[in-house]
């Protein structure tokens, strides 16, 4: 997984003046982002994507393939009890965007 490190090194600076550029349209002001790549890579089991952690770990975002599945079954896990059990639920996930998606 170590290969994918040259790759972000090579994407960083343009993602981090698109960064800038947008702080400067929404705020007026300017900012500095300070970037470190860990060349720890992820464990092998982690499929894809990247962990970004800010604020000393106090702040971290998880985008791997297996957290944005994660996130993906919670929220249809509605739906499917719905399917299941016919209960009602509310979520942001309606019959007709289910039915478009079969």
């Amino acid at each position: 997984m170590g290969a994918d490190i040259p790759k972000v090194e090579k994407v960083l600076k343009q993602a981090l003046d698109k960064l800038k550029d947008m702080w400067r349209s929404t705020t007026g002001g300017s900012f500095e982002p300070s970037v470190t790549v860990s060349k720890q890579p992820l464990p092998d089991k982690v499929m894809g994507g990247v962990r970004l952690t800010a604020r000393r770990g106090r702040v971290a975002v998880d985008n791997t393939l297996d957290a944005r599945l994660r996130v993906a079954s919670n929220a249809l896990l509605p739906l499917v009890r719905g399917k299941l059990f016919g209960v009602k639920f509310k979520s942001g996930f309606s019959e007709e965007e289910e039915a478009r998606h079969h």
